[in-house]
């Protein structure tokens, strides 16, 4: 018995790409947008800034490029993904948020007088990136992951 369907992994025509795709175009810019945040401003405080790459940003870098690789992957397979590739995304999205999330409490947490003035950083726009990509890349990977499950 002989059926219509594709190969397993074989590239399909456009109008067969999967439902779950732009979720997966999703979770690659989310992925990238960790990277681009990971290596912006942290906190800056007047004219000073410390950059993400003096503290866990070499973490969330190296997180961010193997989430976007693997989405890359699952992209180039016209959206389906491996046995075990939807499983990882979801798993650094959620590291990540946690480190951006302890990261923002930790800045806003610290205060300092100066010159009878109470002054404290703020958060810069790179760990805003970071965490705003890493709860869309939670979210597009879940459903990426649960969609793709649907389809096996």
């Amino acid at each position: 018995m002989t059926t219509n369907s594709p190969a397993y992994g074989a590239l399909q025509p456009d109008s067969q790409t999967l439902p779950h795709k732009p979720w997966v175009i999703a979770s690659l810019a989310s992925s990238l947008a960790i990277v681009v945040g990971s290596l912006g401003p942290w906190a800056t405080i007047f004219a000073f800034t410390k950059n993400g790459m003096e503290g866990d940003g070499a973490v969330t870098i190296f997180l961010g490029g193997l989430a976007a690789l693997i989405s890359f992957a699952v992209l180039l397979r016209n959206g389906r993904p491996m046995v075990g590739d939807r499983f990882v995304n979801p798993v650094i999205a959620l590291v990540v948020v946690v480190v951006a999330f302890y990261d923002v409490g930790n800045i806003g947490s610290v205060e300092s007088d100066f010159m009878g003035t109470t002054i404290s950083p703020s958060v810069g726009w790179g760990l805003w990136l970071m965490l705003v990509g890493a709860l869309v890349l939670l979210v597009s990977s879940i459903l990426v992951a649960v969609k793709a499950k649907a389809l096996r």
